[in-house]
């Protein structure tokens, strides 16, 4: 027990020489963050307020292994895959590209989509490319990351629709 007493001082005593040190370091945002922890540290809570606060952390952190996979299933999709269309449209269309390799598993034209263009990337990804003016490539073509695969007319009624999903 006296130990774990013992520990917690000396934790303590190291966080204040730490906040100390970084005072000392005159640097705007982390005095500013300084600020905001005093600030919190000298405020009175209620036992209800402590409550809340518990409630909060806990949920969160059950919930960070997903929040950390999502992170990092965005970065890992940003830095794979490509983007399927040009950022700014100039002029009267656009093109679309694929935006990693694959084989084009469907080319059609429904109510929802349009014409549209899926491709399946290897075994567990695929793109769909909507609303297409356009279409430059056919079913079980391979095609490779930024390859124009088809057109978007900029005045269509429609916008463009693009989806990247996983496949089950």
């Amino acid at each position: 027990m006296i130990d774990k007493i013992l520990r917690q001082v000396g934790m303590c005593i190291i966080v204040v020489l730490l906040v100390m040190m970084l005072q000392g370091l005159n640097i705007t945002l982390i005095n500013n963050g300084l600020e905001v922890v005093t600030e919190q540290v000298m405020k009175e809570y209620t036992a209800e307020d402590v409550k809340t606060f518990g409630t909060k952390v806990v949920d969160t952190v059950k919930d960070a292994p997903t929040i950390a996979a999502n992170i990092v299933a965005a970065v890992d999709s940003a830095t794979e895959y490509g983007q399927p269309i040009d950022e700014l449209i100039v002029g009267p269309t656009a093109s679309i590209y694929a935006v990693s390799g694959g084989i084009v598993s469907t080319v059609g034209e429904d109510g929802e989509l349009g014409k549209y263009v899926k491709i399946s990337h290897g075994t567990d990804m695929e793109s769909v490319y909507g609303n297409c003016n356009k279409i430059y490539v056919k079913p079980l073509e391979r095609v490779k990351k930024g390859q124009i695969i088809a057109e978007y007319q900029k005045d269509n009624p429609n916008e463009f629709y693009y989806t990247l999903t996983p496949i089950k």
